[in-house]
C-alpha cells in the first residue's frame, strides 16, 4: 500500500510498504479522511513521542474492509467509522486509578505507531465509532474535538464565566463553541486571521478582536478593554509561548489560564511565582484525551458543534507537505485522491473567448451561464475544480460538433487553470455544500432542479425536439438527475462521482432519489430515454455497482463506454485516470478517449435526431 512515512526528523515521502493485517480485536480501515494538524508538524520535527520510520494521521476516518478474529458483531465490514487513536495498557499505576490519560504505555495511531496517511490502517475495533450516517467531512473532525471535550472536563467551567480564547484554529473554534454551550456569560476570541474570527462569529461568539503576529499590542489592548478587571478564564489555544506569557496579565484575579495549545517541548516561560500566589490564579493544562470520542461524536451529530468552513485544504497523500501549511484553516488528507494534473492551456481570457455570460436563477441558486455555438442544445455541467482550461476546451469541441453549449459555473473561478491548491480549496466547499449534498444517499438535490430549469432555458431557446446534458465528476449525477425533465432527451453522465463511494451504499448510489429514479425508468420503457455512462475501469471514484444500478433503472436504456485502465492496458493508462472527457483526454487518432468524445457526440446527434422523427 501507500502511505505517508518520516524515516527521520524532518524528512518524509510517500511510499510503498506491505499492508497491515488485523490482529485479534482488530479491523482494517481503508482511510477515508484523514486530519492533518499542529501535532503532525511536531511528529516531523522529531519532537512529541515521535517514534521512527512513522506513518503519521491521527485524525481517522475510515470504511471497515476486514474484521480480524474475534472482533465482536456490532461491526461490519462496510461500516465507516471514526477511529479512536488512542491505545492504553489498562495495567500501569494511571490505569489502575482510573487516570488512562496519563497510562506509562500510552500509545497512539499516527503518533507512536502506524496511522491514517495511508491506504490501510488496523484499529482495534473498540476503537471505532459508527457514523450513522454522518457526513464524513464533518466526522473527521471527531478527534480534535474529542481534545476539546477533555479540554473542557479539566476546566470545568463555572457558569457564568466571562472567558477568552486566544487563537481561532481548528481547536480553538471547536473550544470556543463548547465553552459557549458549556455554561459561559461572554466568550471573546482574539485570533490574527480576520476570516478565522468571522468564521468564530458564525459560531455564535460574543467578540471576536484582531490580535497582530507583528504588532499584537494593539489587540491586547483592546482585549483590556473588554474586560477591565480581567476575564474569568482565559485558554491559551496558540501553542505560542509569547502569547502564553501574556495570559495572566489578562485573568481576574481568582481567575482560571487554560494551557491548551501545543509549544515545543523546548519552550519556557516566565511566571511571577508572587503573581500565582496572591492573586491566586490557577494554571492548567489539557493534553489530548481519551474516552470522549462517543460525547464528541453526539455534539456533532445533533449540529451543537459546527464545523462547516473549518476544512479548507484537501490533499491526496502526494500532498502532506503543503497541508502541514494549509492555505485557510485546516486540511485533510484523502488516500484515495489522484494527483492533480497542471493545466498547461492559454490565459484565462483565451479559454472563455467569444463566450457569452448572463446569470441565471433556478430553485433559489444563481451560477453564471456561458453560451456559445449553434444547433442543438448541449448543458455541460463542469467537474471540480470548475471551469477549468480542459472543461472549457470540451466545450469548444462540442461547439466545433454543431451544438450550442451552455456552461454554468457551479464552482471555482471560470477559465482558472488548475492547481493542487485550487482543487483542495473546491473539494470541501462541494463536501460541505447544502446545494450539492456530496454525501447523501437517495436523495434528492437541489442542484438537479436548478440544472432541469436551465435545460428547460436552453430548449426554448434553441428550440428542436430537447436537449443533452452532459455531467462530468461531482456534476455526473446531475445529468443523470436532469432527464426528470422532459426536456432532457440525451443524458450523458462521465465519471459520475457523487455521492462519494464510501460505504457499500454509496457506492451502489446514481444520485438521485427513489422518485427521480422511477421517473427515469418510465421514461426509459415509455418514451424510449437513453442515458450513456463513461468511466475508465481502475477509477475507484467510480464503482462499477453505480453503472450496474443504473443499468437497473434504464435497463437497455443504458449505454456504458468503460475504458481500460488496469495495469499494463495497451493505452499506457494510469491507473488513476479520472476524467474521460478533460484532464485525462488525449487527442490522438485511436486513442480511447477519443473514441469516447466520438461516441458522446454520435449518441447526442442520433438521440435528438430520432426524437425529431418521433
Amino acid at each position: 500500500m501507500r502511505a505517508v512515512v518520516i524515516e527521520q526528523a524532518h524528512q518524509w515521502a510517500v511510499q510503498d510498504i506491505p499492508d497491515p493485517r488485523p490482529g485479534p480485536g482488530q479491523v482494517l480501515l481503508r482511510p477515508v479522511l484523514a486530519g492533518v494538524c499542529g501535532t503532525d508538524r511536531h511528529l516531523l520535527a522529531g519532537g512529541f513521542m515521535a517514534r521512527f520510520p512513522l506513518v503519521p494521521g491521527h485524525e481517522i476516518v475510515g470504511e471497515v474492509v476486514e474484521l480480524g478474529p474475534d472482533v465482536p458483531s456490532p461491526i461490519a465490514v462496510g461500516d465507516v467509522v471514526a477511529a479512536d487513536n488512542t491505545r492504553l495498557c489498562g495495567h500501569c499505576e494511571y490505569c489502575r486509578r482510573d487516570q488512562p490519560l496519563y497510562c506509562r504505555n500510552f500509545d497512539s495511531l499516527g503518533v507512536t505507531g502506524p496511522g491514517g496517511f495511508a491506504e490501510l490502517v488496523a484499529v482495534g475495533a473498540d476503537k471505532c465509532f459508527a457514523l450513522d450516517g454522518l457526513d464524513p467531512m464533518v466526522a473527521v473532525m471527531t478527534e480534535p474535538l474529542a481534545c476539546a471535550m477533555h479540554g473542557a472536563d479539566v476546566l470545568a467551567l463555572r457558569p457564568g464565566s466571562d472567558v477568552l480564547v486566544l487563537g481561532a484554529g481548528p481547536t480553538g473554534l471547536l473550544l470556543s463553541q463548547l465553552l459557549l454551550h458549556g455554561g459561559a456569560a461572554r466568550i471573546t476570541v482574539a485570533a490574527p486571521s480576520p476570516h478565522k474570527l468571522e468564521l468564530a462569529r458564525a459560531f455564535g461568539v460574543d467578540e471576536t478582536v484582531l490580535l497582530s503576529r507583528t504588532d499584537p499590542d494593539p489587540g491586547f489592548a483592546a482585549l483590556a478593554r473588554l474586560a477591565p478587571s480581567g476575564f474569568d478564564v482565559v485558554v491559551e489555544a496558540t501553542g505560542s509561548a509569547q502569547v502564553l506569557a501574556r495570559c495572566t496579565a489578562l485573568t481576574r484575579t481568582g481567575g482560571t489560564v487554560l494551557v491548551y495549545g501545543m509549544a515545543d517541548e523546548s519552550d519556557t516561560v516566565a511566571f511571577s511565582p508572587y503573581e500565582l500566589f496572591s492573586r491566586e490564579l490557577t494554571v492548567k493544562g489539557s493534553f489530548a484525551q481519551t474516552h470522549c470520542f462517543d460525547r464528541a461524536l453526539l455534539a456533532l451529530r445533533t449540529g451543537r458543534v459546527r464545523t462547516e468552513g473549518i476544512v479548507t485544504d484537501v490533499h491526496g497523500l502526494d500532498g502532506f507537505g503543503a497541508a502541514l501549511a494549509p492555505s485557510g484553516i485546516k486540511a485533510v488528507l484523502r488516500p484515495d485522491l489522484a494527483g492533480v494534473r497542471l493545466c498547461h492551456a492559454g490565459r484565462v481570457t483565451d479559454v472563455l473567448a467569444g463566450w457569452q455570460s448572463e446569470p441565471f436563477t433556478a430553485a433559489g441558486i444563481t451560477h453564471p451561464v456561458y453560451r456559445k455555438g449553434s444547433g442543438p442544445g448541449v448543458v455541460l455541467l463542469p467537474e471540480l475544480p470548475g471551469m477549468t482550461p480542459e472543461v472549457m476546451a470540451l466545450a469548444e469541441r462540442l461547439v466545433a460538433s454543431g451544438f450550442t453549449v451552455a456552461v454554468p459555473s457551479l464552482v471555482g473561478t471560470p477559465g482558472r487553470a488548475t492547481s493542487g491548491a485550487y482543487l483542495a480549496a473546491a473539494v470541501p466547499k462541494v463536501c460541505v455544500s447544502a446545494e450539492f449534498k456530496a454525501f447523501a444517499v437517495g436523495t434528492s438535490r437541489p442542484v438537479a432542479e436548478y440544472v432541469r430549469a436551465l435545460a428547460r432555458s436552453l430548449h426554448d431557446e434553441v428550440g428542436g425536439p430537447g436537449v443533452g446534458v452532459i455531467g462530468m465528476c461531482f456534476s455526473g449525477g446531475f445529468a443523470l438527475a436532469a432527464a426528470v425533465e422532459p426536456a432532457v432527451l440525451a443524458p450523458v453522465a462521465s465519471q459520475p462521482s457523487l455521492p462519494f463511494p464510501i460505504g457499500r451504499a454509496r457506492r451502489a448510489d446514481v444520485g438521485m432519489s427513489d422518485d427521480d429514479r422511477a421517473v427515469l425508468a418510465r421514461r426509459a420503457r415509455d418514451e424510449g430515454l437513453c442515458a450513456l455512462g463513461l468511466r475508465f475501469t481502475a477509477d475507484g471514484a467510480v464503482p462499477a455497482e453505480r453503472f450496474a444500478a443504473m443499468a437497473e433503472t434504464l435497463g437497455a436504456g443504458w449505454r456504458v463506454v468503460e475504458i481500460d485502465s488496469s495495469p499494463g492496458n495497451s493505452h499506457g493508462i494510469a491507473k488513476r485516470a479520472h476524467s474521460v472527457l478533460s484532464s485525462d483526454y488525449v487527442d490522438e487518432p485511436g486513442h480511447p478517449t477519443v473514441a469516447a468524445y466520438e461516441t458522446v457526440v454520435a449518441f447526442l446527434r442520433e438521440r435528438l435526431a430520432v426524437a425529431a422523427l418521433s
